[in-house]
């Protein structure tokens, strides 16, 4: 299949199943989405930086837009405004296609459902965009990363107001623009993997060692500058806040600090303990990470993944596979840092907060890594066939079903 009927099939895939989860998901049903909803509709009204209220990063939103969160889908109320406060850990970067909508939105006078739904429309259009740059970016990889694009869990994420959304798309752009080989290539795209490497730490900054590939000074500069301003941006909204349970980053650093082998050993407890968990997550767990897809359906996508990753046609040299690794395990060790500090109980010696889907930004990384493993490839329309019937599943199980 040529590279031009790949980037076709996804997209038209993308669309039908995120379009038709971004109906069939009920309001503020994935993942932390009503404060992503709150976050954009403030950035719409002009609070790019929201300001801290007892504590809590907090803007004043359209009351409609706050009773939404109470299944109550009331007229807009502009001008009648309540405080509501909603994690600030993204810069506002990805968040920028949901607050376009909910610009639009006010413009309108819509009312709240409505923007929820334009929001969401926009943040899959957005993600969908992004993939199919990627996969033209890396025509080695563009089955690898159309999977990952029609995997349940990013669609999912693509279909609500997740920042999420734009992190995946983000790496994996990255991704594709630094495993693609030849001079000439590299030059025409010297720029652009400068600015996706300063964007990959604007829109979540552990995911930043993903720009190590690049191997190019002028983008480990663009990251690193990112880094320092994206920095700069959350010191002005940092709370750590988790109900019923005491939580202190300061004094979680100093625990790192004092025993930084105790704490890896923790890292890597964690990650073998939870392994099934952590799959399950990557590919499908949906709603509020309370709704499973079918085992079958979840082993089914894990050997497509494995599958496709063996297969791919993407073919790094052995330093490059190292570096590649290197990454990962860099990135892999920042996420479990970031849940140590603002979700565990100090001094605890366990980590609390992973989910399976943090790890959706490294799995472009990790399929070039071990592309080419094995020579037989497999048929796209197999592939496209196998991840629409988890697709299908996936719509099934988000419906809301009728009490009894």
């Amino acid at each position: 299949m040529s590279i031009g009927r790949l980037i076709a099939a996804f997209v038209l895939l993308a669309l039908i199943f995120g379009v038709t989860l971004v109906f069939a998901t009920p309001p503020f049903r994935a993942p932390d989405e009503a404060g992503h909803f709150w976050r954009a509709d403030a950035i719409a009204l002009g609070y790019w930086i929201p300001p801290m209220h007892h504590g809590h990063p907090s803007a004043y939103i359209p009351r409609g837009i706050e009773q939404l969160w109470y299944g109550r889908d009331t007229p807009l109320e502009l001008e009648h405004r309540v405080l509501v406060h909603f994690p600030a850990y993204y810069t506002p970067l990805p968040h920028l296609p949901q607050a376009f909508a909910c610009f639009i939105g006010h413009a309108l006078v819509l009312r709240p459902i409505a923007i929820l739904h334009l929001g969401r429309i926009f943040n899959l259009v957005v993600f969908i965009a992004l993939m199919a740059l990627a996969m033209r970016a890396a025509p080695a990889l563009a089955l690898a990363i159309a999977t990952v694009g029609l995997l349940p869990m990013s669609l999912h994420l693509a279909a609500s107001f997740s920042p999420d959304a734009m992190t995946i798309a983000v790496a994996t752009l990255l991704t594709a623009m630094t495993c693609t080989t030849g001079a000439s290539a590299c030059r025409d795209r010297r720029g652009r993997l400068s600015y996706t490497a300063a964007a990959i730490a604007f829109v979540k900054p552990v995911y930043f060692p993903i720009a190590l590939m690049a191997r190019r000074a002028t983008a480990w500069i663009a990251c690193a500058i990112s880094l320092a301003i994206t920095a700069l941006l959350l010191h002005q909204t940092n709370y750590a806040h988790r109900p019923g349970v005491m939580v202190d980053p300061a004094a979680q650093l100093r625990v790192i600090a004092h025993a930084p082998f105790r704490f890896i050993g923790i890292v890597i407890f964690d990650y073998l303990r939870h392994v099934p968990r952590y799959a399950e997550g990557l590919v499908g767990r949906l709603g509020m990470l309370d709704v499973p897809l079918p085992r079958i359906v979840i082993g089914m996508l894990l050997v497509t993944v494995i599958a496709v990753a063996l297969t791919s046609e993407s073919r790094l040299t052995a330093k490059d596979r190292a570096l590649a690794g290197l990454s990962i395990a860099l990135s892999m060790l920042l996420i479990s840092v970031s849940q140590y500090l603002i979700w565990t109980p100090p001094g605890a010696g366990y980590i609390e907060g992973m989910q399976g889907r943090y790890f959706l930004p490294l799995l472009p990384l990790a399929m070039a890594a071990v592309g080419g493993t094995v020579r037989r490839c497999i048929a796209p329309d197999v592939i496209f066939a196998v991840l629409a019937i988890a697709d299908v599943a996936a719509i099934l199980a988000i419906i809301p079903k009728p009490g009894p």
